[in-house]
């Protein structure tokens, strides 16, 4: 068999071929990503730092190198991908909240029941995604950096770490929850959107990380 020749300078990474785009969320036909495959001896070869910018498509960032290809001849084939940090969005999915109660409002001799127990009711959730480049010069350098955005909680009053199950107000009661329960009525009656559970934060390409945030109307 004859020997594989090489014609060319691949002492550093050369591309071997157009780049590619594709949209990887979908539904979204803007956020894209950027594969190239390139050449390099085996023995020059080093990886390219991470949220190193694409030479054309200057705002996606290195986010992989794929495995070594042997070519023979000491050369060595591979794609990189590069990945715009992708734009915010919302997705729409169910979810079972457990909804705050009522402590009741009543009078003697009144048969009028004004409170309510909390409970679990399954409603259609909207989940909000956004996504941070975690580097220097970025708002974020360390996805530990990245806020939480907190569940709306219940607490027994004003200043409390104290939770509890029923909302009310002052007066009748001496000492009010936070929220109120008439500010609570306020949201339901206004269709205000309530955190559901704690943001989530993950990676999702490179060091492109994702924070997933899930609200529900007041109800």
């Amino acid at each position: 068999m004859a020997a594989f020749t090489v014609d060319g300078d691949f002492t550093v990474a050369t591309a071997c071929s157009a780049a590619r785009k594709s949209f990887p969320i979908p539904g979204d036909n803007t956020s894209f990503m950027v594969e190239q495959d390139f050449m390099q001896f085996f023995a020059n070869f080093t990886p390219l730092a991470l949220n190193t910018p694409h030479p054309t498509f200057t705002d996606a960032y290195l986010v992989e190198e794929t495995p070594l290809q042997d070519l023979g001849g000491g050369v060595a084939r591979w794609t990189r991908r590069y990945a715009q940090i992708p734009a915010t969005r919302d997705e729409y999915e169910t979810f079972a909240y457990h909804f705050i109660g009522y402590e009741g409002n009543f009078n003697i001799g009144s048969p009028l029941i004004t409170g309510r127990d909390r409970f679990t009711k399954v409603v259609v959730s909207r989940v909000h995604y956004e996504y941070f480049l975690c580097a220097a010069g970025q708002p974020y350098e360390d996805p530990g950096d990245i806020p939480i955005i907190s569940e709306q909680r219940y607490l027994v009053a004003p200043g409390s770490d104290m939770p509890v199950d029923w909302l009310r107000d002052s007066p009748p009661f001496d000492v009010p929850t936070d929220p109120t329960r008439a500010a609570y009525e306020a949201m339901v009656a206004a269709g205000t959107e309530i955190v559901a559970e704690d943001s989530r934060i993950s990676r999702w390409l490179g060091n492109i990380y994702e924070r997933s945030t899930r609200y529900v109307k007041a109800i």
